[in-house]
C-alpha cells in the first residue's frame, strides 16, 4: 500500500513538472507572437525548445529537466 502511494505522488510530481515546462514554452511563445504579430510556426517552438528547454527529435522533444518526453502536439501557441 505504501509503494502505491508513493508511487501516485511520484506520477503526480512527474505530470505537474512536465506541465509546468509545457506552460512555460507556451508562455515563450506567447511573447514570441507579441513580439512579431504573427503566431510562431514549428521552426520558431523548435528554436525555443533548443535553447532553452531540450532537444527535438521528431515530433517530440526531451526535457533538459527531469528527461521527460513531450509531444510537439502538447503544446499550445503555434501553427504547424
Amino acid at each position: 500500500m505504501v509503494d502505491g502511494i508513493i508511487q501516485n505522488a511520484r506520477e503526480s510530481n512527474d505530470q505537474a513538472q512536465k506541465s509546468s515546462l509545457i506552460q512555460k514554452i507556451q508562455a515563450d511563445l506567447y511573447t514570441e507572437q507579441v513580439k512579431t504579430g504573427r503566431t510562431p510556426n514549428k521552426d520558431k517552438l523548435i528554436e525555443i525548445i533548443n535553447e532553452k528547454y531540450g532537444t527535438v527529435d521528431g515530433e517530440n522533444f526531451i526535457s533538459k529537466e527531469g528527461n521527460y518526453t513531450i509531444a510537439l502536439t502538447e503544446i499550445l501557441g503555434w501553427e504547424n
